[in-house]
Parts: structure tokens; C-alpha cells; sequence
């Protein structure tokens, strides 16, 4: 009798960890998936904060649009003033742009949200490819790799 009832408390002691680590388990997917959650939102804040930045100085939107829509000449062409401006946008988006990256990188966020959130477009960009070499010693060397991985021309 005494063996049946130890067995039977062994058997619920070994039901009640396995109960146990699925709850850990699932408290833990359910923390990751809030972390998640609060990066998207954080990153979405982060560019919507840019591009009101952008709607709400005609000068520097007019300024990125010369750029945007232009050629590496108007660049060139640029006032030091100007082309220091739009080296400053660059390279506070080229930072949001790597933080996605690092989170990615590091496994924090999926690897679509490098594309969900927009950002690949900007490696294709006319204003990243006519400043990338003026910009590139503002990012890390691995995500300067990705950029230059993903098509952006190489600086000497």
C-alpha cells in the first residue's frame, strides 16, 4: 500500500513541474509577443516622427524632394548648408534604420520587418545612394555590410 501511495504522489510531483514548465512556456511566448508589439509601435512612432518633421518645413520637404527626384549632380550642387541638412536626416534615419537591423539581428524582431515597416525601400533611395559615402562612418561596419549587400555602391 505504501509503494502505490508514493508512486501515485511521484506521478502527480512529475505532472505538476511538466504543468508547471508549459506555464513558464507560455507566460514567456506571451512576453515576447509584448515585446514585440511595443518595438513595432515604438519604430512606427519613431518614423511617423520623421516624416512630420518632413511635412512641417516646406524648405527641408522641398529640399529631400530635390534630392529624391534628382540626380547626384543636384547633390553635388547643393549649399553646404543644404547638403549638411539632408546629411542630418540621412543619417537620423539610416540610425532607425540600423536599430530595426540590430533588433532583427539579434532576433528581438522578425526579419520582415525590416520590409513591413518600409525601410528597405530606402536602400534603394536616390538620396541614401547620392550621400551613402558621407553617411556610411555614422553606422555600424555590420549594418554598413547590409546596406552594401543589399545593392548600395561600396565608398573608397
Amino acid at each position: 500500500m505504501k509503494l502505490e501511495n508514493r508512486q501515485l504522489i511521484e506521478i502527480i510531483g512529475v505532472l505538476a513541474v511538466v504543468i508547471s514548465l508549459l506555464f513558464v512556456g507560455l507566460e514567456l511566448r506571451q512576453s515576447t509577443i509584448a515585446s514585440r508589439a511595443a518595438a513595432y509601435q515604438e519604430i512606427g512612432l519613431a518614423t511617423s516622427e520623421l516624416w512630420f518633421q518632413l511635412a512641417h518645413n516646406r524648405e527641408l520637404n522641398d529640399l529631400f524632394a530635390k534630392i529624391v527626384n534628382g540626380t547626384e549632380d543636384d547633390y553635388r550642387n547643393l549649399n553646404d548648408s543644404d547638403r549638411q541638412l539632408l546629411i542630418s536626416l540621412t543619417i537620423g534615419s539610416l540610425r532607425q534604420f540600423e536599430s530595426i537591423y540590430l533588433q532583427v539581428s539579434q532576433g528581438l524582431l522578425q526579419a520582415e520587418a525590416l520590409s513591413s515597416l518600409g525601410y528597405d525601400a530606402f536602400l534603394r533611395s536616390n538620396d541614401l545612394k547620392f550621400m551613402w559615402c558621407d553617411v556610411r562612418p555614422e553606422v555600424g561596419e555590420p549594418f554598413a555590410a547590409y546596406i552594401e549587400s543589399n545593392g548600395m555602391q561600396g565608398c573608397n
